[in-house]
């Protein structure tokens, strides 16, 4: 759905198949949450954006590769 839509018809926050998906881009990386019920969409997306202030403090920036390499299978 996202990969679809041109990026100025997108919103971060959408609803299909009764499952709702809020969802923010930082340096051309999707970070996303699901929910089947009635969540609060602002805490969600607020703790989105915590997650990227702690990955960006792990890995020193946020992009692909740096996850990439810090990766272990």
């Amino acid at each position: 759905h996202i990969q679809e839509k041109d990026e100025m018809e997108l919103r971060p926050v959408f609803t299909e198949d009764g499952i709702t998906y809020i969802y923010i881009k930082c340096n051309n990386l999707l970070l996303m949450a699901a929910t089947k019920k009635n969540s609060n969409v602002t805490l969600i997306l607020f703790y989105l954006y915590k997650l990227t202030t702690v990955f960006k403090d792990y890995f020193g920036e946020l992009e692909e590769e740096s996850i990439r390499d810090n990766f272990v299978v």
